[in-house]
């Protein structure tokens, strides 16, 4: 469930991808200028020995995003977007990385999982086109239970 203000936002368009809701909201800025929002509220598969499965996810959600942004003319790269959620992944982990460090290098293996490549090697590297920072970067991250 993503909740939002009406007031303030305008729900423009949406999908709904395995374990992931996908939201593209419309508001003005105070320039009277309308922007775009994008909000992908996830919750990626949890086992950690499924990391591919979360890629997997992560990758449909971000595909359709694209898609989305491409089909309206707006080039991915500039957009507004924010992954909210739980990724299920450690800083170390590929989820983390791909949406960090916008690639992972085929061939990329979790460390608790050597032996099964999360990108395979014949896949080439995986990519994304958002640049995403972490909220919790600049401060360690809460401990939750």
């Amino acid at each position: 469930m993503t909740l939002y203000r009406p007031q303030k936002l305008q729900l423009w368009w949406q999908d709904s991808r395995s374990r992931t809701l996908l939201s593209a909201f419309l508001f003005t800025d105070s320039t009277a200028a309308t922007q775009v929002l994008y909000v992908a509220n996830c919750h990626l598969e949890g086992s950690p020995y499924k990391p591919q499965e979360r890629i997997n996810q992560l990758k449909s959600s971000l595909a359709s995003l694209t898609k989305h942004q491409q089909s309206q003319h707006f080039p991915p790269a500039e957009c507004n977007v924010v992954i909210a959620g739980d990724v299920n992944s450690g800083r170390n982990e590929a989820v983390y990385r791909l949406l960090t460090e916008g690639w992972l290098p085929a061939g990329y293996c979790e460390a608790h999982l050597p032996d099964h490549p999360v990108v395979p090697e014949s896949a080439g590297d995986l990519t994304q086109p958002y640049l995403l920072a972490d909220v919790y970067q600049s401060s360690p991250l809460p401990f939750t239970r």
